[in-house]
């Protein structure tokens, strides 16, 4: 998971990828101070990495995590 932040569009925030409880949104810092605000309301999956286009549309990729594990045992 990105753990880089970028600036908004206009320079106000900061912006930055926030897991909870296994579920990412995309939250904002305000340069001049206060409290974060979260920005994206997704309610499952992870995001991957996101930007900001200089109109200020968000593109991001995000999905789930998911592995397998095998046990292999060599029986002689």
């Amino acid at each position: 998971i990105s753990a880089e932040a970028r600036w908004s569009p206009d320079g106000k925030d900061l912006t930055y990828i926030r897991t909870i409880d296994g579920v990412s949104n995309i939250w904002a810092q305000p340069f001049e101070g206060g409290e974060p605000r979260q920005i994206t309301r997704f309610t499952e999956g992870l995001i991957f990495n996101f930007a900001w286009s200089k109109q200020g549309d968000l593109a991001l990729s995000r999905g789930a995590v998911e592995s397998d594990v095998v046990l292999i045992e060599n029986f002689r």
